[in-house]
């Protein structure tokens, strides 16, 4: 067939037969590692080296696989073998040969430890690979220090190590050291460059953080290097809160003045984290006698440290006392020692208008300030804070601080500079002047006030209570007592609790009962009583107290109660059924004495028992026959003293001795009279009363007994009236009462005698109440309390100077060094010149005789005249150089002188010799008139019924005018004769106690009624001033002293204050001089404001 293709099958078995030929010989060309088949061309072929160095510590082998594909296929690596290949990986596509650790020259990781690393590297094209081995080796390097220590710390505050310690290695072993190079706190750090300790400079505080932030978190910057290479880390520390230790600030040690309890050291501590710091007493061998303020720090004593028998443990006056702080948590404790010393004499004399003395002994200091206050422990660093604070520098002895203000206590503190010598801060408070009975009062043209009266002192008013230094006898700072103290006991701590009749003390009301503390300033205890209280004791926090009340604090409580020292009213509540007079205690068991008969209904004669849960002691019933009025108890014994004469029915006058069993002991001293005060020191037992002997042998109202009975030898000078109270401090006796003399020296109701029965200097002077009825003692108290013992009573000035009955007042109000001292009262007084002229009931002028009448100088010298008569002088007028005198006496000079009298200033008795026969109280001489009132009822035999005028000549004048009872006091003005007396009648016509007459003898139509006695009357042009007993005039309250005009009406002082003038009792004496108005008198207040016996007014506008 044409054009056709036949295939035999042989044909297509040789087709195959080639194929399968091919293929065999493909396969065999692509075996073996030389990249070629048989001699042919390669395909791959690596391009890059198989060797490569590289320095230590990086992973980089600075080695990269390169190859080529003949056909341009990508080829790409892999590790595939070598003794290394651990260490290595490779990028596949980069062939970028990199170590996978970080291969250190020191310390080989190779198979053969010898830094030469191979690794097998294939290189494919995905069809054909090839091989290729490659040795990387690692060279040394000096290598850079590397830090194995943290870059944060925290670490409590209050202490320089931060507990971080800087830490790096240097993989070639060198050295590495380690500096602070930077950070924002880098100051307050320091690091040790080999240690690599890191410090603060600082004590870092919490409370006040110093880093840069100001939150604790302090940054720095350490560098570590090992001499070529250096490597930086920043770390931070972060300073943590703790609870702190309080630490004290306060000192260890402190010098104390004896006889108070303040021992000036205060206890401070401060805290970090301003944690409240308390205080408490831990240790120390005189621990027992401190207590301390557990918020305030304050360290005091429980007793009264005295130096002269000091308490503690070495027995050497130097305290020792362990003081711990804690501020609840921590705890630390400081040893203080707190010596006692007796102070340098440092002392303080209050006087009037404002001023004050201030004397001491002058040490070896360089210089003296002086500081003052009106409130106590005055801080003298910060004075000017201090109420009235005010410093005086370079002051000397004695000092006299003027400007205080009068009624106002005030304290002061001496600095001794350059001196261990310690001055206590001492009181004082001045005031108006206290002279008791004014009963005359003449004026200088200066101002100069003369008086003369019924007074041995002149001082400032203190009340009836007040405080006196043991040592000078002057009251310190106080707050006025407006009643009667009874009683005084001291509280443990320098100060004292006081009962009586009272109801303010200060400007506080304080009703019968009262705390005093011991720097004169009154405490806030304030029970209150309804009625007197009369006798006190103390037993740790307990003030038992009797007396005639029947309420305490508004709750039942007859004639006996207790309070707390805090003024809580307790529920101790015996009753008895009369008033109680005298308390003694021994902590367990109160004694009681008085008037009662009855305790809790059951018969209880004058002396009880009472447990202090109140219950009546049945196994205690000595039962006197009279009052109990004084009470001591000493160990085992009470001893009683008062009115009785038997106890049980055994005689025992006057005292006795009980045991604590009620046993009547043998003690059986037996004086003659009452007892009214029991004091015991040691083994002796003071008394004091109204008795003149002791079981037979003299004793004048004092005595000392000893414990076993015996009388003893003390027997001091004998007082001349009632010794009512008694108190022993150290070696003194200090006793008080109703005497104004012991053994003939003026003691005015106060004295100190030495325990050897010495009268001592001590003489505070105190100056009797006269006002109204007296009854009881001038001084009914005395409390002892360190260096000052508290005084009570009836009396309105302690501490005053001595004036014996004339004294002299300054212009500004002070009381001058004019001193002549009369024996007896003064009853008038005339100034002439630079001459004072006296007239009185005294018998002596400055020691030296002079009867009834002397002359002194201005500057206080007696002068020699001394015309002498034999009564008593109440009236003196000077009419150029003639006296003209009037009173009592029927002899001058020795010569007849019936009551009126005329003396040259030259001392020559004159003729003129009218003769009265009564006496003449009152003269005024006008011209050639001399104008007389008195008792008397006939003048030169002739009647002048308590009026007369008599020429200078002697002429006895018709001048007649006739007055009912006796004129006081005689004043003219123009043409007429004002005159005041007892009288209601002149002339047969009405006159109550005021009359006026004229020249002529005519009594006029002036009639103003007063409504009791008129004993002053002096003028001021128009204006009559008008004093004596009289409350009213015409129906005008004007309480002794009153305005009255020549018209007869009565004038207010002011139209504000209409009894501005007023004074609360009677007013003797009158004078004018400028525009001011001279007041004396027996008045304690005039507007109520207190004034003493005188006082100067400013005439009413």
């Amino acid at each position: 067939m044409q054009g056709s293709l036949t295939i035999s099958p042989c044909y297509v078995k040789n087709l195959l037969l080639m194929a399968i030929a091919m293929l065999l010989l493909s396969a065999c060309s692509s075996g073996g590692d030389s990249g070629d088949s048989g001699g042919g061309t390669p395909l791959i072929v690596f391009t890059s080296g198989t060797a490569v160095s590289v320095a230590e510590n990086t992973t980089a082998t600075g080695y990269t696989a390169v190859a080529t594909d003949d056909d341009g296929d990508t080829v790409t690596f892999s590790i595939t073998g070598g003794q290394d290949r651990a260490v290595f990986i490779i990028n596949d596509n980069s062939g970028v040969l990199s170590f996978n650790i970080l291969p250190n020259f020191e310390f080989p990781a190779d198979d053969g430890t010898n830094n030469t690393y191979e690794v097998e590297i294939t290189a494919t094209d995905g069809a054909n690979s090839v091989i290729q081995t490659v040795t990387v080796t690692v060279t040394n390097t000096n290598e850079i220090p590397a830090f194995t220590s943290g870059a944060a710390i925290s670490v409590a505050e209050n202490t320089t190590a931060t507990g971080y310690t800087a830490v790096a290695t240097d993989g070639d072993g060198d050295t590495v050291t380690f500096s602070i190079t930077g950070g924002q706190d880098r100051a307050v750090f320091i690091i040790n460059d080999n240690s690599g300790v890191l410090s603060f400079n600082i004590l870092p505080n919490f409370e006040f953080p110093a880093d840069d932030g100001t939150n604790n978190t302090y940054e720095v910057e350490i560098t570590a290097t090992d001499g070529a290479n250096s490597v930086i880390q920043t770390v931070t520390v972060t300073v943590t809160n703790t609870n702190e230790i309080p630490a004290f600030t306060s000192g260890a040690a402190i010098s104390v003045a004896e006889n108070t309890t303040a021992t000036g050291y205060t206890a401070v501590a401060t805290d970090d984290d301003g944690d409240t710091v308390t205080f408490s007493i831990t240790g120390g061998l005189d621990r027992a006698v401190f207590t301390i303020n557990d918020n305030s720090g304050i360290l005091s004593f429980n007793i009264l440290p005295n130096f002269q028998f000091p308490a503690d443990d070495g027995t050497n006056n130097t305290y020792e006392v362990e003081i711990t702080a804690t501020d609840g948590v921590n705890l630390v404790a400081q040893s203080v020692v707190v010596t006692v010393v007796k102070p340098a004499l440092f002392t303080a004399i209050a006087q009037i208008n404002g001023q004050t003395r201030l004397s001491w002994v002058d040490s070896d200091a360089s210089s003296y300030n002086l500081f003052y206050s009106s409130a106590p422990n005055c801080d003298i660093n910060n004075y000017t804070a201090c109420p009235d604070g005010a410093m005086i520098m370079n002051v000397t002895p004695p000092y006299l601080v003027s400007g205080l203000n009068d009624g106002q206590s005030y304290w002061f503190q001496l600095q001794a500079i350059n001196s261990s010598s310690l001055y206590v801060e001492i009181g004082a408070r001045p005031d108006s002047l206290a002279a008791k009975e004014v009963n005359t009062v003449a004026v200088a043209a200066d101002g100069t006030a003369y008086i003369g009266g019924n007074f041995t002192s002149v001082g400032p008013i203190t009340g009836q209570g007040a405080p006196i230094s043991t040592i000078t006898g002057q009251p310190g700072a106080f707050p006025i007592v407006n009643g009667e103290v009874v009683v005084s006991i001291p509280d443990g701590q320098g100060g004292w609790y006081i009962g009586g009749k009272f109801t303010q003390v200060g400007t506080m009301t304080r009703t019968r009962l009262a705390h005093i503390n011991a720097n004169g300033t009154l405490g806030d205890w304030n029970p209150a009583a309804n009625n007197t209280v009369r006798s006190l004791a103390l037993s740790g926090s307990t003030v038992y107290v009797g007396g005639d009340f029947g309420q305490v604090g508004g709750e039942t409580r007859n004639y006996l109660a207790a309070v707390n020292t805090d003024g809580t009213l307790l529920d101790w509540s015996p009753s008895a059924n009369a008033r109680v007079d005298a308390l003694a205690t021994n902590g367990t068991t109160l004694y009681i004495g008085g008037f009662f008969t009855q305790i809790d209904g059951e018969v209880r004669n004058y002396l009880a028992a009472v447990g202090a849960d109140g219950t009546l002691r049945s196994n205690w019933n000595p039962s006197a026959n009279n009052s109990v009025l004084t009470l001591n108890l000493e160990g085992t014994t009470v001893y009683a003293g008062g009115r009785f004469t038997q106890i049980g029915t055994v005689g025992r006058n006057y005292l006795a001795a009980i045991g604590t069993d009620g046993s009547l002991q043998a003690w059986n001293p037996s004086p003659n009279n009452a007892v009214y005060a029991i004091a015991i020191a040691g083994t002796r037992v003071y008394v004091g009363g109204n008795f003149s002997q002791l079981d037979g042998t003299p004793r004048s109202r004092l005595a000392a007994i000893g414990i076993d009975g015996t009388l003893l030898s003390w027997n001091p000078p004998a007082a001349n009236a009632t010794v009512s109270t008694i108190a022993v401090e150290e070696t003194s006796v200090f006793i008080g009462g109703n005497f104004t003399f012991i053994g003939g020296e003026r003691r005015n109701y106060l004295a100190a005698i030495s325990t050897d029965g010495t009268l001592l200097d001590w003489n505070p002077n105190a100056l009797r109440r006269v006002v109204g009825a007296f009854f009881g003692f001038t001084v009914n108290t005395i409390a002892a309390g360190g260096n000052m013992v508290y005084v009570g009573g009836q009396f309105f000035a302690v501490g005053g100077e001595q004036r014996g009955h004339l004294a002299a007042i300054g212009a500004d109000g002070s009381l001058l060094n004019w001193n002549p001292s009369a024996n007896s009262a003064v009853s008038s007084l005339a100034l002439a010149g630079t001459t004072v002229y006296v007239g009185g009931g005294f018998s002596q002028i400055a020691g030296q005789t002079r009867n009834a009448i002397a002359a002194i100088d201005t500057n206080g010298a007696l002068l020699p005249w001394n015309p002498g008569a034999n009564g008593r002088v109440s009236a003196i007028e000077i009419d150029g150089s003639t006296l003209y005198v009037g009173g009592d006496f029927t002899e001058f000079g020795g010569q007849e002188r019936n009551r009126l009298a005329a003396i040259g200033t030259d001392a020559s008795l004159l003729t003129w010799n009218p003769s009265a026969n009564s006496q003449v109280r009152a003269l005024t001489v006008i011209g050639t008139t001399v104008y007389v009132g008195g008792t008397f009822s006939q003048v030169n035999n002739q009647v002048r019924d308590r009026l007369a005028a008599v020429a200078t000549d002697g002429t006895l004048l018709p001048w007649s005018p006739s007055a009912n009872s006796p004129v006081n006091t005689l004043v003219v003005v123009d043409t007429t004769v004002y005159v005041g007396g007892q009288f209601t009648q002149v002339n047969t016509q009405p006159r109550s106690y005021l009359a006026a007459i004229n020249i002529d003898g005519t009594l006029e139509t002036w009639a103003p009624s007063a409504q009791q006695w008129v004993n002053a009357i002096v003028a001021s042009g128009s204006t009559l001033y008008v004093g004596g007993r009289f409350f009213s005039i015409s129906g005008n309250t004007s309480p002794y002293l009153a305005i009255i005009n020549v018209d007869g009406t009565v004038t207010p002082w002011s139209s504000s204050s209409p009894n501005a003038g007023s004074p609360n009792a009677t007013v003797n004496a009158l004078s004018i001089v400028g525009d001011t108005l001279y007041v004396g008198g027996i008045f304690t207040q005039i507007n109520r404001v207190p004034a003493i016996g005188f006082a100067s007014l400013p005439l009413a506008q």
